[in-house]
């Protein structure tokens, strides 16, 4: 130190800039001994520091990957191997439906087959029946057709012996219409003989009916007018209770009034005397201006109440007279409507007689109408005898016309059973032709008809044919799943604990070993340790020492 030469207070200087140094070089050496443990304590079994926790977790977080990754890795294979699995075995049920299938179609080709050749042996034999049918039915037709000319031709005289019977009937039935005719007519002569007597008797019983009527009516009209005048007494009645009451009523209100106006001059007076008690007592306590005051707020008050009283006597006085005024109306309105009522009950009475005298022309006019009629039936009566008798006279003449008429029928009616007789043999060959081309006939179109259920049957196995199903192949297999490749780890390097700390060593890097970072900070520190030297100098000793100071700071760097 003494290379720099200087003053014993530059030796002071130093020495206390080389105490402060060691000072921090022990606190330096302090930090970095527990920044070393804190890092490298323990060892790889019992991790301590943080370097060997770092490095467990790091050997552990590996394990675990390497775990997740082998479950991965089996799900994966395991997956696809059940793919592959469910795979082949759809292939298989896929395969197993169309062999189902395939043997479905085949028995349903048998099934058509045989079908088919049923359904044209069936065919076959119904057209084989048919045709004998047709020739049972033939031989049938030809037996009805010698049958109808047996029959024809033996009918034929039994026809024209009814033909003759038939002309005796009809002449003796219009004999029996002649007498029926004339037996009518006399019976319908009595019978007119007791319409005219009916007709006399129904005109003295319709007589009888409208007396009968007349005096209903005058019976009805007797008591609807004893009905109104008791309505007519009735309603004077109403009337006089009607007037009677609004009297009253209103010699009510005439003492409401009176009993009103007593009671407001009485309250007049007390409140008259209760003002004249106040005035005394103001008077009396009160002097001035709060006297004038006092006076003038009774007085206030005095005339207020009066004006109160005044204005309620107008009021209920108003109300009683509007009152009464509505009892008379109401009298009024219940006198005019009784007599009102005793107008309707007077057309009533008017129109009760009236209506009494209608009804009793109506029946004289049904009487005479009814007579009238009478005759006119007794009229009709001789009519229809004079009409029945020039019936019967023009229905005996239509008789014998008939019964000529019959005649001629019947001799036209044997010529035309001639006639027919000899068209039936005629009728029977032409049938016999014609059925026996009808024969022939059915005897082609049944050849016909089979040929068509043979083809139909030919066309009927090619299309179950054409529908029939080609034997299924099985599809090739799948290949098999392969093995995922196994995922390949590095294990983590085993850290190397760094030499500890050194006090004053240049090295003060614990965990990489460098020096050039502690290096420049001991620089820095020699430089502040010089700077503070060179400030605490202070003014002109300090520019006169300052490289003393950064001596001192240097030395400090290089030598510690």
């Amino acid at each position: 130190m003494g290379c720099f030469g200087g003053g014993g207070s530059s030796n002071k200087e130093g020495q206390a800039a080389n105490e402060l140094q060691r000072e921090q070089m022990e606190r330096q050496h302090e930090y970095e001994m527990k920044v070393y443990d804190f890092n490298w304590e323990g060892s790889k079994a019992n991790p301590k520091g943080q370097m060997w926790k770092n490095f467990n977790h790091q050997v552990e977080g590996l394990e675990i990957a390497k775990a997740n990754n082998k479950a991965s890795r089996d799900y994966q294979q395991e997956t696809q191997q059940q793919q592959y699995d469910h795979g082949v075995a759809q292939q298989d049920y896929q395969h197993f439906q169309q062999e189902r299938i395939f043997r479905k179609s085949e028995d349903q080709y048998g099934q058509q087959r045989a079908f088919n050749e049923a359904e044209m042996q069936a065919a076959l034999s119904r057209e084989k029946d048919v045709l004998n049918e047709q020739f049972i039915e033939s031989a049938f037709q030809n037996q009805s057709l010698i049958q109808d000319l047996y029959e024809n031709v033996g009918g034929a005289g039994y026809d024209k012996a009814a033909q003759m019977l038939g002309l005796k009937g009809a002449e003796g039935e219009l004999e029996f219409q002649k007498t029926q005719q004339l037996v009518k007519l006399k019976q319908d002569v009595e019978g007119a003989r007791f319409q005219q007597a009916g007709k006399q008797l129904s005109l003295v019983d319709a007589s009888g009916q409208t007396d009968y009527k007349k005096a209903n009516i005058a019976q009805d009209l007797a008591e609807k007018e004893a009905i109104n005048k008791f309505k007519k007494v009735e309603l004077t009645l109403t009337q006089s209770a009607a007037k009677t009451r609004a009297d009253f009523e209103n010699d009510l209100i005439r003492r409401e009034i009176s009993d009103s106006k007593a009671k407001a001059a009485y309250d007049t007076t007390n409140a008259n005397v209760k003002a004249l008690q106040q005035l005394g007592t103001a008077a009396t306590l009160q002097s001035g201006r709060s006297q004038g005051k006092a006076v003038q707020m009774v007085l206030a008050e005095l005339g207020r109440q009066q004006a109160w009283t005044v204005e309620s006597m107008i009021r209920g006085e108003s109300t009683a007279r509007a009152r009464m005024k509505n009892n008379r109306v109401t009298a009024l309105n219940t006198q005019a409507q009784a007599g009102v009522k005793k107008l309707q009950v007077d057309y009533d009475t008017l129109s009760g007689i009236e209506r009494a005298d209608r009804d009793t022309k109506e029946a004289e006019r049904d009487l005479s109408i009814t007579g009238s009629q009478g005759k006119l039936d007794l009229d009709e009566i001789r009519k229809q005898v004079m009409d029945a008798s020039e019936s019967t006279d023009i229905s005996v003449k239509e008789v014998n016309r008939n019964l000529k008429q019959k005649q001629s029928d019947t001799g036209l009616a044997v010529k035309k059973i001639d006639w027919e007789t000899a068209n039936v043999g005629t009728r029977f060959k032409h049938n016999q032709d014609v059925l026996r081309a009808s024969l022939d006939s059915a005897v082609k179109a049944s050849q016909a008809a089979k040929g068509d259920i043979v083809r139909s049957k030919y066309q009927a196995d090619l299309q179950a044919e054409a529908r029939r199903m080609l034997e299924p192949e099985r599809q090739p297999d799948m290949p098999e799943p392969l093995d995922i490749p196994e995922t390949k780890y590095q294990d983590p390097l085993d850290p190397a604990a760094p030499p500890k700390p050194i006090k004053g060593a240049m090295a003060r890097d614990v965990k990489s070993g460098g020096g050039f970072a502690n290096a420049a900070a001991s620089v820095v520190g020699g430089v502040t340790a010089g700077l503070s030297t060179y400030t605490a100098l202070g003014g002109a000793a300090a520019k006169s020492a300052g490289p003393i100071g950064i001596a001192v700071g240097l030395g400090t760097m290089l030598f510690g």
